[in-house]
């Protein structure tokens, strides 16, 4: 009989969780259906460190679990049946046993040969640096940023990302802008040309000019999200902000008489002709209908202002006579500090830093008020700026160095986005490869599994414990003789095990679907402690399918051996879990998933190859009911692709051998994937172990990523790069070579 092939993972929690809201219709949360069908072999018995190890890792110590078949004793916990099936949750015995910490000895199975510092060369010959304003304040984690640069010679060089696709204008290292004159500074994403005017530097688009500026401009301040702050030749201060989506274009005048300006993420400043100093406590005020009012800021003793710095933890004043005082911004007073001979104040949203006359960067205490560190291996800085989340300074010599968060390539050090798949390292012994979260998880063929961390370096996590699939969102891992290891959020550790061995098991939000060695499916719902309550899986015409693989996202699926596929609808019926037979599709012989997109209409996120080698896209329609009962889907497929080989998530393979990335277009109201796409390379998506993480967040660069290892072992890695996403020692910024790429 043929053997069904689907590789792909499975959700980590219900579908119907992550479409609680319509118009967020698929989001992160998922797992791959695994399977125990074949035993990884003998047992290693040690791990050791090499140069990617960062030192000694405690692993599980060696222990026997009890056999997956045998349920006769519950071991302290609840057994249920279903159709003739015991299934117990039980600890492990002793209850930590199976994650107890020991240390032994193995030569690690990967080793990196991909330098993080690019071969490019250094930026240089600059004379002014600047950053985004951007700020998160809807607590995502989101870590935005971007940044720009000034070259003696007027050019503009931007890096980073405002946009929450790479596809936006996204550089990993410094890259020109092109259409600009001759440009003399830069605020944010403006730039101000020799002649006096404003331009708008538009990361999606080309740049073009503020055209309702027509007063030669002397000085441009960025402030808030997108404004601009514009100081006329006549003293006149005016806001600016370009139309986005629905929001119209802003454009006031704030004042006259204006002599300095200064811009911040959440307040501006300006010293009138008298030496005044005037703030506005809110920069979004500007976009209301009633202007807000400038008020008058006095610093004490009568001192006058003669700059101000803005960041993200507060600002500050500095006086004619160098005294540097912090502004409450709650009322605009003044705060007494211990800041001698200070160029410059800047901060993220986490930490300040000042600028000292001789050329030092300081971190600030953790009350802001004096000086705490200097920061390591910088010297001779001329100027520094601060993002959210990540820190510019520019030296001297004309270099630019950066440190901190380089989520959206804001760093201009390291790669970001990978056109192509890319060599990272070589991998020996592996069965399988997890990539869950930016971090790529080995199982070997010996039942030992490995991680590989964020900076690239392995790590040991499970030695001599037989496992053939990992659940790293889960936290639990599935053994070759069948038992479910879940590792309990109080450390513990519980055995999830079925009468026949548990052969597969997919994650759902409160307990696990599994398939025994008899070819019965069943809903294991786990709780707290050793609770189990079990569940029938029903399909059709009470039909049992021969099951050839199991999914759980975006539904509980299952893809038989005769090519049929079910899924579970959200309704159950005597008890039991009800599932239904796609319309519209054809047998199938590969059935994979992938993470939907924020979207106004519902998700393409599954992908199915016929036996005609026709590709096809699967639309979940999740229905919501007013009484309040749990959402029922029901899928439909329509085709997109003829002559194909193979698919693995939004990868396809033609019969050529050439492998394109298909990506998702909107067609109506759904989104369908393109047909074909960008070449990522030559070869067969059955090379060797393979997958792929899909990231759409609610804010953030939304991402894909594919890893995979070929018959020598070597590891590459296509699409975001998740590795070195932050780097906290200062380094220089690197300019993308003519013609270059985001690569």
């Amino acid at each position: 009989m043929m053997k069904r092939k689907a590789g792909e993972k499975a959700a980590a929690l219900a579908f119907a969780v992550a479409v609680a809201v319509s118009t967020a219709a698929c989001e992160k949360t998922e797992e791959r259906g695994v399977s125990s069908d074949a035993s990884p072999g003998s047992s290693a018995a040690s791990t050791s460190v090499s140069a990617e190890t960062p030192s000694p890792s405690p692993v599980a110590a060696l222990a026997s679990p009890s056999a997956g078949g045998d349920v006769s004793s519950a071991g302290g916990g609840i057994a249920d049946a279903v159709d003739g099936v015991r299934v117990a949750l039980r600890l492990c015995s002793p209850p930590t046993g199976f994650y107890k910490p020991t240390t032994v000895a193995a030569e690690p199975p990967f080793r990196a040969d991909f330098s993080p510092q690019s071969a490019l060369p250094e930026l240089r010959g600059i004379n002014a640096i600047s950053v985004l304003l951007i700020g998160n304040e809807a607590g995502f984690s989101d870590e935005v940023g971007g940044s720009f640069a000034l070259d003696r010679r007027g050019r503009v060089y931007a890096w980073g990302n405002r946009y929450d696709e790479w596809s936006y204008g996204g550089a990993s290292y410094a890259k020109q802008v092109e259409g600009l004159p001759a440009v003399r500074a830069i605020a944010g994403e403006y730039a101000l040309d020799a002649e006096g005017r404003v331009w708008f530097l538009n990361g999606k688009h080309a740049p073009y000019r503020v055209e309702d500026l027509t007063e030669p401009v002397k000085a441009i301040e960025a402030v808030g999200r997108d404004f601009v702050l514009a100081l006329g030749r006549s003293g006149r201060l005016y806001a600016w902000k370009p139309a986005f989506d629905q929001f119209p274009k802003v454009f006031q005048e704030l004042a006259g008489g204006v002599r300095a300006v200064f811009g911040g993420p959440y307040r501006a400043y300006w010293i009138d002709g008298q030496g005044d100093l005037k703030w506005l406590r809110d920069v979004s005020a500007i976009e209301g209908a009633t202007p807000q009012k400038a008020e008058r800021l006095e610093p004490p003793g009568g001192r006058k202002a003669e700059r101000v710095f803005t960041t993200f933890l507060g600002d500050f004043v500095r006086t004619a006579d160098g005294t540097v005082y912090a502004v409450s911004p709650a009322d605009g007073s003044f705060v007494p500090t211990r800041l001698k001979r200070i160029l410059r104040v800047v901060g993220t949203s986490a930490k300040a830093y000042a600028l000292t006359a001789d050329g030092t960067v300081f971190a600030l205490s953790d009350d802001r008020t004096s000086l705490a560190q200097p920061v390591p291996g910088l010297t001779g800085v001329a100027d520094i700026r601060a993002g959210w989340a990540h820190v510019l300074a520019l030296k001297s010599d004309g270099t630019v160095w950066s440190w901190g968060s380089d989520v959206y390539g804001q760093l201009g050090r390291y790669p970001r986005f990978f056109e192509r798949f890319a060599r990272i390292g070589t991998t020996r012994d592996v069965q399988a490869v997890e990539f869950e979260s930016g971090e790529v998880w080995l199982i070997l063929r010996n039942g030992d599994v490995w991680k590989i961390n964020r900076r690239l370096q392995v790590e040991p996590v499970l030695i001599g414990r037989g496992i053939v699939r990992v659940f790293p969102i889960k936290g639990a891992f599935l053994t070759s003789d069948g038992v479910l290891q879940l590792r309990e959020a109080d450390g513990e550790c519980r055995q999830l095990v079925a009468e026949g061995g548990i052969r597969e098991a997919v994650p759902d939000l409160n307990g696990w679907f599994i398939r025994t060695g008899q070819n019965v499916v069943l809903y294991a719902e786990t709780g707290w402690g050793s609770y189990v309550l079990v569940k029938p899986v029903r399909f059709p015409e009470g039909r049992v399918p021969t099951v050839a693989k199991m999914f759980g996202y975006p539904v509980f699926t299952v893809l038989a051996d005769d090519g049929s596929v079910y899924y579970r609808t959200g309704e159950e019926k005597d008890g039991a879990i009800v599932m239904e037979r796609v319309a519209d599709l054809p047998p199938v012989r590969e059935w994979t998933t992938l993470d939907g997109t924020f979207f106004g209409g519902f998700c393409d996120v599954v992908r199915a190859l016929g036996e005609d080698d026709r590709a096809y896209a699967v639309r979940v329609e999740i229905h919501f009911h007013e009484n309040g009962r749990t959402p029922t889907y029901t899928m439909h497929a329509r085709p997109y692709g003829a002559n194909v080989r193979h698919l693995y998530g939004s990868l396809m393979e033609w019969s050529d051998r050439e492998v394109v990335e298909t990506g998702m277009t909107v067609d109506g109201d759904m989104l369908m994937p393109v047909e074909r796409g960008a070449r990522v390379w030559i070869g067969s998506i059955e090379d060797g172990p393979i997958d792929a993480w899909y990231y759409y967040p609610s804010e953030g660069p939304s991402a894909y990523a594919h890893v995979r290892i070929d018959a020598a072992g070597t590891l590459y890695l296509y699409g975001y790069n998740p590795f070195f996403t932050t780097d906290e020692k200062p380094g220089p910024v690197r300019r993308m070579s003519s013609g270059g790429t985001n690569n």
